[in-house]
């Protein structure tokens, strides 16, 4: 899997999951309320698409979608025998990114049983980072992205949203959690993650150097696998 040149048939490839239609329509009401409150934010700060990436895949040319179908296909589906669908508890607002340079102001979650982090992320990583043969990165923290800084606007927005230092994260504290599910007896606001997908970023507008997802980019499911509650197992 060679990086290709710059290319209108070029795309970065990720795992990860789209959120359902009700649950993205509440965090774009968030995303908005942030955007009229931030005058210095542009439309292209806005990540155009709600979503979760579990492990990035790289920056390809399309021809190897179909290779990367048939590797993931039967992984998905050994996830999808094991693993029910699963709450992610909304957590905080934070600055989240493996680039110094830029980064995400995200809506940081966890999983039941860490179940991200623990088992689906590792079970992917292992075995493409052996096809690929490259450390394949992943974010940490399970995130959705609302918007992507620079430097400048990241200290504009801390200079103006209050915030406090938690385990050497910028975490933000008069944002509001958007109105989905919750929990009663957690109390805990919460999306559910049901299936697992390929999915297609592309960048809206071509230009040449290095890509990452720092950048406008447009996201499609290539494959996605529902999560399914085996026969008899009540394990998550």
């Amino acid at each position: 899997m060679n990086n290709s040149n710059v290319s209108y048939k070029s795309h970065h490839y990720f795992i990860g999951k789209k959120l359902s239609k009700k649950d993205g329509l509440k965090i774009r009401e968030i995303q908005q309320q942030i955007f009229h409150k931030n005058s210095y934010l542009d439309s292209k700060s806005k990540i155009c698409n709600i979503y979760t990436p579990f492990l990035y895949l790289g920056y390809h040319n399309e021809n190897i979608e179909d290779k990367l179908k048939s590797l993931l296909l039967p992984q998905f589906f050994a996830i999808s025998e094991k693993i029910k669908p699963f709450q992610c508890a909304l957590k905080s607002y934070i600055f989240a990114g493996q680039s110094k340079q830029f980064q995400y102001l995200a809506l940081e979650y966890k999983t039941e049983n860490d179940i991200l982090n623990k088992a689906i992320i590792p079970f992917l990583k292992s075995y493409m980072d052996k096809y690929t043969g490259r450390d394949l990165s992943f974010e940490t923290t399970p995130i959705i992205p609302l918007f992507r800084f620079d430097s400048n606007n990241m200290e504009k927005f801390l200079h103006k949203n209050q915030h406090a230092v938690i385990n050497n994260k910028y975490v933000f504290m008069d944002i509001p959690m958007p109105s989905v599910s919750y929990n009663s007896s957690k109390k805990e606001k919460f999306i559910k993650i049901d299936s697992i997908e390929l999915m297609r970023a592309t960048p809206i507008n071509i230009r040449k150097g290095k890509k990452t997802f720092n950048e406008q980019l447009q996201i499609d499911t290539l494959m996605s696998i529902p999560l399914q509650q085996p026969i008899g197992n009540d394990q998550g």
